[in-house]
């Protein structure tokens, strides 16, 4: 996707994001990092739980940003008639069948009234896509590939403009959160301890990286 400069500035939610990287970094990782990556047991301890909360600030992130490009998306649309990239992306992955126009606009039954507007109206669709979309928004819990798709396709962002490396790391760093979560501190100590400079080296990569995809989600809100 080809960014003009102007959609280049960072969101208010990216800069939220920053600030509480920077606390997590200061609070919860060691001010000095140990050469040899020998660390004392708090140490290790307090390097997941950076894990844990740096994968929270980014996960909200995505939810935060998906639903406000989405929300501007409708409000555009049903206020101005302005129909951005967002909406044929809402209806392409919202899972619902592209029905092909019935043969009339009366329904054989009169009970049938409620799904024959949704089989007729555009505006229905459109919001019953939108309701698809918060509703995956409400439940998501996670940042691996599946979760970020799930919500990225939805409001226009092309597979080919995410950064597949990127994506993989991510993914990883999900996984890993996942890990740390549900193992108890007990199995914790008998595992690989996780080395403060890598968590901090990967989820600088991650914030690096999800700049593109910010100016995306900019973009995607202007057009």
């Amino acid at each position: 996707m080809n960014i003009p400069a102007i959609h280049k500035k960072k969101s208010r939610q990216y800069r939220d994001l920053e600030q509480e990287l920077r606390k997590l970094r200061r609070f919860m990782l060691p001010k000095n990092f140990s050469p040899i990556g020998n660390y004392s047991q708090l140490i290790y301890t307090k390097t997941l739980a950076y894990r844990i909360l740096a994968h929270a600030g980014f996960e909200s992130y995505f939810e935060d940003r998906v639903s406000e490009v989405y929300l501007t998306a409708i409000n555009n649309w049903q206020n101005y008639g302005k129909v951005s990239k967002v909406i044929p992306a809402l209806l392409a992955f919202s899972g619902m069948n592209m029905e092909s126009p019935p043969d009339s606009i009366v329904s054989s039954q009169s009970s049938q009234r409620p799904s024959w507007d949704d089989r007729l109206k555009l505006s229905n669709k459109v919001k019953n896509a939108g309701t698809s979309l918060m509703f995956t928004l409400k439940k998501n819990h996670g940042i691996r590939e599946k979760n970020l798709l799930d919500m990225l396709l939805r409001v226009g962002i092309e597979s080919d403009d995410i950064d597949a490396a990127w994506l993989a790391t991510i993914d990883s760093f999900g996984q890993d959160r996942g890990n740390a979560a549900h193992i108890s501190a007990a199995v914790n100590r008998t595992q690989q301890p996780p080395d403060p400079k890598s968590e901090l080296d990967r989820v600088t990569d991650l914030l690096t990286g999800l700049k593109e995809i910010d100016e995306m989600l900019n973009y995607l809100m202007k057009k």
